[in-house]
């Protein structure tokens, strides 16, 4: 693997760092935004403009960002503005992708498949701006704030407003000064200072952190860029609060489901998460149904003998059937996303299927009537609602999930008939954000039906509906967390 690596290593040691980091940071805004280019790179799209979209992705800049950090120093005899650098450049990056797992692919495919998925899917994402307000409204629970505010010494708000204000200036300036006042907003240069000690790195810090993660072998092009924690770089001591962002996308990351890295180092933080996601789901879901012929109820604590149990979380239903919702704050591990052995996402994938196990008990604790919600002879689809996306299509996670359902249900002494009788549905909660406004214009009963009953198993959710019902999905709204993202402009707007 190393012979095959060694080019690009030689390649980068020719570049200028910091002019490097700059064309790199024009490339993400190309892409991203469209921003032109220098009229040379006309030459590589087939439509003659000045744009690599569609030729260079993403993914693949993150890659050439990473060796960037490791390599890069200060001759400039190679540039990566010019055309026949940057065609090496990605040619070899794609070449050590293609050797990577060499003769191993054929036994592996499936395992590679899962690891381009998770590279790749994230970055493709139209809802950036859904994914951002809906984990600004997850975060100001209460509890969550509180536990947020102990850790960071910022409310919910404030850090959405100092982030967004820094993924805003990027869009016209390829450096920020972290000294920018920002007392007009109501934030102290004591709480922007802590924000940008939490996102900002300087860059020998980055480098020695990115060299514990690289890994030269077949999970090299999948290792997770450190720079998602702290997408600010600090490139010259002597210039402190100047700072750079190669990847602007990553502080917006940062911002939503990179918080998460600040809140479990909080004590106690899995309780109050779990409960504002499960807050999230209902509110969302009473905004999201507009049929009256579908209602949605709360799950409420209930008694078999003398044990109190939980139940389900919410029940979505029409006069035909009904989804017993299990929401889960759990994300799947990075470990779990690239590593090309099974080991760390089947540990992850065990975990899940206990997820699926407890709704069955739940099902099975509806059916016998313990619930205060009677079925009242409708099909009951039992749904495991994950608050990040899984991106699980391989069928070897399937295969694996369904073996250790199984194992739950017979170590419990179930009829395994349970899995025929109610088949188990996985979602995102971006998905179910989708799915349930499809069924509030088709019923419950004929999207998973059409899901369950076709050739969709081991299909993700956002593929079936893409596929099934390209209509309803036009007639989706894509709008309903305008709100949140609108209250933080208002209130920008009313401190000015």
């Amino acid at each position: 693997m190393y012979s095959h690596y060694k080019p690009l290593r030689n390649f980068v040691r020719e570049l200028d760092r910091n002019t490097a980091f700059l064309q790199l940071f024009q490339f993400f805004q190309n892409i991203q935004y469209d921003k032109p280019l220098p009229n040379q790179f006309a030459r590589l799209n087939p439509k003659g403009l000045n744009s690599i979209k569609g030729v260079v992705f993403q993914w693949e800049l993150d890659i050439l960002v990473r060796e960037v950090i490791l390599h890069s120093g200060s001759k400039s005899s190679k540039n990566l503005f010019l055309i026949k650098d940057f065609v090496t450049v990605i040619a070899l990056i794609r070449k050590i992708q293609d050797r990577q797992i060499g003769d191993r692919l054929p036994k592996m495919i499936y395992q590679e498949l899962h690891r381009l998925f998770q590279q790749q899917f994230p970055w493709q994402t139209k809802s950036v701006e859904l994914r951002l307000s809906r984990y600004l409204r997850i975060y100001r629970f209460p509890e969550v704030e509180t536990l947020l505010v102990e850790r960071t010494g910022l409310t919910v708000r404030k850090f959405f407003l100092l982030g967004g204000a820094m993924t805003g200036a990027f869009l016209s300036n390829s450096w920020y000064d972290l000294n920018t006042n920002f007392t007009q907003f109501g934030i102290s240069n004591e709480q922007r200072d802590a924000f940008f000690g939490l996102v900002t790195i300087d860059f020998e810090s980055l480098k020695e952190r990115t060299q514990k993660v690289q890994e030269y072998n077949e999970n090299w092009s999948y290792t997770i860029n450190p720079l998602r924690r702290t997408p600010l770089i600090r490139i010259s001591s002597n210039a402190p609060n100047v700072v750079i962002c190669p990847i602007p996308e990553f502080m917006l990351l940062r911002i939503s489901e990179g918080l998460f890295f600040d809140l479990c180092e909080a004590k106690g933080f899995e309780n109050p998460y779990g409960a504002a996601f499960e807050q999230y789901f209902g509110e969302i879901s009473i905004e999201l149904i507009t049929s009256k012929a579908i209602q949605i109820e709360a799950g409420r604590e209930y008694l078999v003998k003398k044990n109190r149990k939980k139940g389900v979380d919410w029940l979505v239903f029409d006069k035909d059937a009904a989804m017993l919702i299990e929401c889960k704050s759990k994300g799947l591990r990075l470990d779990a996303r690239y590593q090309l052995e099974e080991a760390a996402l089947f540990k992850e994938i065990d975990l899940l299927a206990k997820f699926v196990f407890q709704n069955y008990k739940n099902l099975l604790d509806i059916s016998a009537g313990y619930t205060h919600w009677q079925p009242g002879g409708r099909v009951l689809y039992p749904v495991v609602v994950t608050l990040s996306n899984w991106y699980l299509s391989s069928p070897s996670v399937f295969k694996r999930l369904e073996e250790r359902v199984l194992f739950l249900i017979d170590e419990s002494d179930l009829d395994r008939k349970i899995i025929e009788n109610y088949p188990y549905i996985i979602m995102s909660m971006e998905e179910y954000e989708l799915a349930v406004q499809i069924v509030a214009q088709v019923g419950l009963s004929n999207f998973f039906d059409s899901f369950i009953n076709n050739d969709y198993k081991g299909w993700m959710v956002s593929a079936f509906m893409q596929t099934r019902y390209v209509e309803e999905l036009s007639n989706c709204r894509l709008d309903y967390l305008r709100s949140e993202t609108d209250s933080i402009i208002k209130y920008m707007e009313g401190m000015l």
